[in-house]
């Protein structure tokens, strides 16, 4: 967790250094700037508060997974441990076993400054709920360069939440163009600029 976290925005390469408080940036002459500065407050991780066995009880924060950027967003997930008020929970469907994760998906709007967290929105999802599409919740695993937040779900996926009574009447119709052994489904959202 200590190695830097490097990826791409625009023509510039992005660098979250070790305890993920500032974000570098490099431009295409290899110039540093600082693109922006996390600030975790008493929630910071430190040489005082981190201990040889870490603990999902401890009291810091720290950046989890990837970092997709946006001209507007920057899309994050943060392992919250001890001060998660809410976790992401996994429940397995055949078994009456579920997962525990104290992980908090975020956006950080760079118009307007604001952050935000969002908490898992149903069932074995998580990320933005579709209160347009009537769809499952999406969570990017690209963010283009022409604004489109991308998404995929297999076939499978799609079809077991169309029979779900949230599934709206227009994502069913999609639905029902698929069979389970199709190839999976890619879903494109425009960010607001």
């Amino acid at each position: 967790m200590f190695n830097p976290y490097m990826y791409k925005f625009r023509n510039q390469v992005r660098i979250i250094n070790s305890n993920d408080e500032y974000v570098i940036s490099l431009n295409d002459e290899i110039k540093p700037d600082t693109a922006f500065v996390f600030n975790y407050g008493k929630y910071k991780m430190t040489a005082n508060n981190i201990h040889y066995r870490p603990s999902m009880n401890d009291n810091y924060i720290d950046r989890s997974s990837l970092v997709y950027e946006s001209d507007r967003y920057l899309f994050m997930q943060f392992n919250m441990r001890g001060i998660a008020k809410k976790h992401f929970v996994i429940y397995y469907e055949y078994s009456s076993k579920i997962k525990i994760f104290p992980i908090a998906y975020s956006y950080f709007d760079k118009k307007t400054g604001e952050f935000n967290f969002i908490y898992q929105p149903d069932k074995n999802q998580f990320g933005f709920a579709d209160d347009i599409g009537g769809g499952p919740a999406l969570w990017p695993i690209e963010v283009s360069d022409d604004g489109y937040m991308i998404c995929y779900f297999n076939a499978l996926e799609l079809l077991e939440y169309a029979k779900s009574s949230k599934a709206s009447d227009s994502f069913k119709k999609i639905a029902n163009t698929l069979k389970d052994t199709d190839n999976p489904v890619i879903v494109r959202v425009k960010l607001k600029k």
